[in-house]
């Protein structure tokens, strides 16, 4: 058996001693000022390992030793006393470890930048002050700034904190100009106190201008008002002056501004599209301002048609009339109309063109019946077109009506004679019927019309006026129809008056009627003597005489009878009669003379006459 030797050689080498190193820490960059950075450089006679760099006693993050034997660290430092060093750690057999002899440092305070940023700065208004509180590098400012203007101290601003490098306060400024505004920031543990100043001009406010327009929609024609609003600020007066309106960029008119911010303007607008503008122009505390541009859509107005016709009676002329108006508004209208009689065109009609706002012909209907009368507007370029329609009644023709009457002064019993003339229309037949001669409602006569439209008829009519009228009945083509009325004053028939009357009487008066007057007196007649009446006796008809008789009376000298008349007859006096006196005898008898006493006696008186 045999066996196999495994030798096994073991070569010890001795190993080397590590090598010392040393380790040296400078600062390379930097200024020793608060957040201005620090660059710190650790050599080291060695180029494996790494460098911790403690500051203040506190390790940072280890630094690779690059090729060089380099590390760095770069580090910012808060104002004040600080130690550095640097420890390299070595590498295991190689290089043994070493620090380098700390450093001493002493950071001073920063002294920042400051500068002031201001909003628009209007009289009135709050504007925001910003001090922003800039140290070199990357630094942090804390503690406060005290905001001025003018060298006064701004209420509510005198102790603004720092945040995030900045201070922010807001005020307001009363009056118009420019004014000085700083800023003094207090400093804090790393940074010195500074200050700032910028000149900020105080300008006018802006108002708010705002612009409308009624109504809405708009049409042509149509007083349109375009309103204006001027809102003022807070702080500050309300805004006074004028507002310019204006109209496809053309000046229309300057408005004063009302107490209550408005300002307004009212006029009409062709139609289409119009760009309306309204711009206020500032007084002592506002600044001029426009409001937002206005387009206003201006449409077609929309239109009334009113159609009419003359009364339309048969075969005669009618005047047809159409008028246009707007709806709303007013304006000048111009057009054609056309009309329709039961939807067929009007000969001689159509297009029919306006004058001021009117149209009208002429036309004529032949039948007696009922239309309906249509009216179209065509509309222009400001207006719509519109229509109407109307019933129309074709009547009978109206015929002339005319009354005469003969003699011009009758007297009662007087024959008067109406006449009455109907005349008839052109294209018509002649008026048939007849005429009923009326006063007062009641009809005095009716006679039928004779062919050339005469109709006469004679009556007696009692004294005094007398309205009196002719009505024509009408017939198939014409209208029953009245004349004009004709007054006749009827005056009393004259009397005349004749006395006869003997001594004692009897006293007769006859009274006649005179010619042209006829008929039948009433009434009294007074018999006077000496201005005095002695008797009354009533008028009595006797055989178409007319008496009145005092069957007795004493009266002497002259006497009249007068008559008094009545309703229908004239008074009238008698020539004067002379009637006579006479004398009388008066005799007493006694049938026993001489007489005893006691005894009876029959006395007579006996009375004679002697003319």
């Amino acid at each position: 058996m045999s066996r196999l030797s495994l030798w096994l050689f073991v070569c010890v080498t001795a190993a080397a001693a590590p090598q010392p190193t040393t380790t040296s820490l400078t600062v390379v960059s930097g200024s020793p000022v608060y957040a201005s950075v620090l660059t710190f450089e650790a050599a080291v006679d060695a180029q494996l390992g790494s460098v911790t760099f403690v500051v203040d006693g506190q390790p940072m993050s280890p630094q690779v030793v690059d090729g060089r034997g380099l590390a760095f660290l770069d580090y910012s430092f808060a104002a004040g006393s600080h130690t550095v060093t640097a420890n390299y750690s070595g590498s295991a057999g190689v290089y043994l470890a070493s620090s380098a002899t700390p450093l001493a440092l002493a950071i001073a305070k920063a002294t920042p930048t400051v500068s002031i940023l201001s909003g628009p700065a209007q009289i009135g208004q709050p504007t925001t002050l910003t001090a922003a509180i800039v140290p070199p590098g990357a630094g942090v400012t804390l503690g406060t700034v005290a905001f001025a203007a003018g060298g006064s101290a701004i209420a509510g601003c005198g102790a603004v904190v720092v945040q995030y490098r900045s201070a922010t306060c807001t005020t307001n400024f009363p009056a118009l100009g420019s004014l000085t505004i700083s800023a003094t920031y207090g400093g804090d543990a790393n940074t010195t106190a500074a200050s700032g100043s910028v000149q900020v001009l105080v300008s006018q406010v802006v108002a708010g201008v705002y612009v409308a327009s009624t109504p809405v929609p708009a049409v042509w024609g149509q007083s349109i008002t375009v309103r204006a609003l001027v809102l003022g600020a807070q702080n500050v007066a309300d805004p006074t002056g004028t507002v310019t309106f204006s109209a496809a960029g053309r000046t229309v008119a300057t408005q004063p501004l009302g107490t209550d911010g408005r300002a307004s303007l009212t006029a009409t607008y062709d139609v289409g599209s119009v760009a309306l503008a309204a711009k206020y122009n500032g007084d002592t505390y506002y600044q001029p301002a426009a409001a937002v541009g206005l387009s206003l859509s201006v449409g077609k107005a929309p239109t009334v048609l009113t159609i009419s016709n003359d009364p339309a009676q048969i075969g005669q002329p009618v005047v047809l009339r159409a008028s246009v108006a707007l709806a709303a508004g007013s304006g000048s209208i111009t057009g054609t109309v056309d009309f329709t009689m039961d939807g067929k065109p009007v000969a001689g009609c159509v297009g029919v063109p306006l004058t001021a706002g009117r149209a009208a012909c002429q036309t004529s209907f032949g039948t007696l019946t009922g239309y309906t009368l249509g009216g179209a507007f065509s509309g222009d370029g400001n207006t719509l077109p519109s229509t109407a329609s109307l019933g129309v009644a074709v009547n009978k023709a109206a015929p002339g009506v005319y009354l005469a009457t003969a003699p011009s002064a009758p007297v009662y019993g007087q024959t008067v004679s109406l006449d009455a003339l109907v005349l008839g229309a052109t294209g018509v037949a002649a008026p048939s019927g007849s005429v009923a001669f009326m006063e007062n409602g009641r009809s005095l006569a009716t006679p039928p019309l004779d062919g050339k439209g005469s109709a006469s008829a004679l009556v007696t009519l009692a004294a005094g006026a007398h309205v009196l009228t002719a009505v024509y009945s009408g017939d198939s083509n014409y209208q029953s129809l009245a004349s004009g009325a004709a007054t006749v004053t009827v005056g009393k028939a004259a009397t005349v008056t004749e006395l006869a009357a003997v001594t004692g009487g009897p006293f007769t008066a006859t009274v006649t009627v005179a010619s042209p007057g006829a008929g039948t007196p009433s009434g009294l007649v007074q018999f006077r003597s000496g201005g005095a009446v002695v008797g009354t006796a009533p008028l009595v008809a006797q055989n178409s005489v007319y008496t009145a008789v005092l069957p007795s009376s004493n009266a002497t000298g002259a006497v009249t009878a007068v008559y008094g008349g009545d309703a229908n007859f004239a008074g009238s006096s008698s020539n004067a009669a002379t009637v006579y006196a006479v004398q009388t005898i008066v005799s007493l008898t006694s049938d026993q003379n001489p007489a005893r006493a006691g005894q009876a006696v029959v006395v007579t008186a006996a009375v004679s006459v002697t003319p």
